[in-house]
Parts: C-alpha cells; sequence; structure tokens
C-alpha cells in the first residue's frame, strides 16, 4: 500500500476542501428566490386557478430560480391591506383592487371614474379592462394610480350580485332596513343610500354570517355562490347595476423594492408574462358569474 508524503496530503486535503466550498456555493447560487403573492380571491374562484398558473408558468420559465408562495382567501393579507400592504412590503406580489378598497383603502378616482362611465357601455368585464388599459397607455393621470407598484395586469369584475336566505330584492326598496355585507366603500355607500345598513366582513366569514342571520344578504359577485357554497344556504339571488368591486379594477403587481433586486432575466420573465396573464384574467369571468348564478338554482332540500 502507497503510502502518500506529507505534501500530497496537504494537496489532497485543500482539494477536498475546494470541492467542499465550491459544492456549497453552488448550492447557495441554486437556492431560488421565495416570493408570497397575497390574493383576496378564494382558492377555488377562476381568478385564484388563472393567478396560480400564471405562478406556475413563472417557475417554469425561470428554470427554478423563483418560487411563488400564493396566499388566498385573505390569509395573508385582508382585501383592504393587500394593496397597500404590499407596497410596504408585507408581500411580494398581490392580487386585489388598485389602491385597496373597504375601510383602510382608497378608491382611485381616474380609474373608477373611467370604469365607472364605461361598464354600462359594454359588453361585459373583459371589454371594461381594455379600455382602462388604453387609457393608461395614453394619460399619464390613469397610470400614475397603479405605479406604486410594479404593475403586471389589470382585471374588472362582473355586477354585484345580492343574496339571501329568506327573501329576494325586486327593487331598491328591498333593500331599505337590511344589513347588508358589502366588500368596499363604493358598494357601502350605495347600500347606506337605498336605506340599508352596510357591515364590512371578509369573504371567508359571509356563509356563517348568513347562516346564523348576522347579515340579511351579501353584496358579493356570482362566482361567490358556488366558489365559497353560498349557493347552498342562499335561495335568492339578484343581478343589480352595481358594476363589480364597486367601482374599483384591480391589478396585479409587484412591490418595487423586489423588483429592482431580481437579476435583469427574471425581470423579463415576469414582462414576458403579463399579457398572458391579463388576457387569461379577463377571458373567463362572465361564464364562471353564469355558474355562480345557476348553482344557486338548484335545490338542495335547504331547512
Amino acid at each position: 500500500m502507497k503510502i502518500l508524503s506529507l505534501g500530497n496530503r496537504r494537496t489532497v486535503l485543500l482539494a477536498l476542501v475546494l470541492i467542499l466550498a465550491m459544492a456549497t456555493y453552488s448550492s447557495a447560487a441554486e437556492k431560488p428566490i421565495e416570493l408570497k403573492l397575497a390574493q383576496y380571491f378564494a382558492s377555488a374562484q377562476w381568478h385564484s386557478k388563472i393567478v396560480a398558473d400564471w405562478a406556475k408558468k413563472i417557475e417554469t420559465e425561470s428554470n427554478g430560480r423563483l418560487r411563488i408562495t400564493i396566499f388566498p382567501d385573505s390569509s395573508l393579507l385582508s382585501g383592504p391591506e393587500t394593496w397597500q400592504g404590499t407596497v410596504r412590503g408585507v408581500a411580494d406580489i398581490c392580487s386585489g383592487w388598485i389602491k385597496g378598497f373597504g375601510k383602510e383603502g382608497m378608491v382611485p378616482y381616474h380609474l373608477s371614474t373611467a370604469t365607472l362611465a364605461a361598464i354600462y357601455g359594454t359588453k361585459g368585464a373583459a371589454e371594461v379592462t381594455k379600455i382602462g388599459d388604453e387609457l393608461m397607455k395614453v394619460f399619464p393621470p390613469f397610470a400614475q394610480e397603479v405605479d406604486d407598484l410594479k404593475h403586471f395586469a389589470n382585471f374588472s369584475l362582473q355586477n354585484v350580485v345580492l343574496y339571501s336566505r329568506n327573501f329576494a330584492v325586486r327593487s331598491v326598496a328591498d333593500i331599505k332596513g337590511r344589513t347588508i355585507r358589502a366588500g368596499n366603500n363604493a358598494v357601502s355607500d350605495i347600500v347606506k343610500y337605498f336605506g340599508g345598513s352596510p357591515l364590512f366582513m371578509a369573504m371567508p366569514e359571509v356563509f356563517m354570517a348568513l347562516q346564523k342571520g348576522t347579515i340579511d344578504m351579501n353584496a358579493g359577485f356570482g362566482s361567490n355562490l358556488k366558489a365559497y357554497r353560498h349557493g347552498d344556504i342562499a335561495r335568492y339571488a339578484t343581478l343589480t347595476l352595481i358594476p363589480g368591486a364597486g367601482v374599483s379594477p384591480g391589478s396585479v403587481g409587484m412591490n418595487w423594492d423586489i423588483w429592482k433586486k431580481l437579476p435583469p432575466d427574471l425581470q423579463k420573465v415576469f414582462e414576458a408574462n403579463s399579457n398572458w396573464l391579463n388576457d387569461k384574467l379577463n377571458s373567463s369571468r362572465r361564464d364562471e358569474e353564469i355558474e355562480g348564478l345557476e348553482y344557486v338554482r338548484v335545490d338542495r332540500s335547504l331547512p
């Protein structure tokens, strides 16, 4: 058996140390960048499924260098906090209403008025979003209202549906004296105008509130009836002329500090998939709204 000289042993030991150091460096270099995405919508809703597909697409095209963890159902940030919480860095990416909504939110003036004006003369949410996108390209004040996050995509929603266990809304007079869950300030003001009492609560709490009678009805979307199983207890649903999300459109965006830290090639991955996300978010919405409204018509022998 050949015994290595002291010099050779030192050489072998040095080589082993270098190999271990390189392996450690390689492992650290390959560790993916972890990103948190805060989302208002439920996991079962069209929006969440599309955003999840987008996140997976980003991860794949980054060759595993990015990993996006999604927090649906307001589990990381509540609806009103989603936008501003991402600006502050609680989340890295958000999918929520522009500037937020509800008690803490600020409805953006330019985009809100444009959406409100557009929604009554259009064929649906996709067309409203397209108008908003064009306005943001042409008029700086519109674009400035989303520039506190790195903007990827916009979305709008169908009109609000009022649904209840015990009565149908056949005219605005049926709102008077009722306690109605309203998800944002704009809908809250409309409820108050017609004599109702608006109450803010997170969407995951609505099922129990309807069941116990804490609220008389919810001002939500048709898709909620199936995604949150509200249709299991709601006997009546009325499609209104109240624009979705009140008058505030939604957006998917990233915290600017996080964006600036990403390598240029990873930034390009996000930008290359912005149009894909925008198109998907605005293509299948009407179908799911109709599906939700159909869901509430099914007889489930309710108590």
